[in-house]
């Protein structure tokens, strides 16, 4: 286990709106669902790498691996 990740799957491509404060250290965190008991359930992603494809500042493509959280 390495830094909080089970292990890393497939990269990902995800899309969001433009925002100047996106870094190659910060982590994407989903929730996705809840367990029986109520408890959330996360994907998280470690990015990678980002980019406005356009140059219009609207939109950011961001490349990363899909890692698995502890607890």
């Amino acid at each position: 286990m390495v830094a909080g990740a089970w292990g890393v799957k497939s990269p990902k491509k995800i899309t969001i709106r433009f925002r100047q404060d996106i870094q190659r250290d910060m982590r994407i965190v989903e929730q996705i669902g809840t367990k029986e008991k109520g408890e959330p359930v996360f994907r998280a992603f470690d990015v990678l790498d980002f980019n406005d494809p356009e140059d219009s500042k609207k939109w950011l493509e961001i490349m990363c691996q899909e890692v698995g959280l502890n607890g």
